[in-house]
């Protein structure tokens, strides 16, 4: 989104593009992006579901992170 708001509206009413820039989406964006988001719900993250569908990402690294969160998590009260 623009951060510039009459600029904004004047490209509506033009009709034309709201975004500034844009990002190619792949299936690594979108692990990492499902990573830390995941890790901020509840539910928590499917590592397997994405691992099979990302397999170029940088696995034994995420899996380091995620052993080193899981040690360092406060204890149950």
């Amino acid at each position: 989104m623009l951060a510039d708001l009459d600029r904004w509206l004047a490209l509506l009413e033009q009709g034309q593009r709201l975004t500034e820039d844009r990002v190619a989406l792949n299936p690594a964006l979108l692990a990492e992006d499902a990573l830390i988001f995941g890790l901020r719900m509840n539910a928590g993250v499917d590592v397997a579901h994405w691992r099979a569908r990302c397999p170029e990402a940088p696995w034994p690294a995420v899996e380091t992170l995620l052993g080193r969160l899981v040690d360092e998590r406060p204890g149950d009260p």
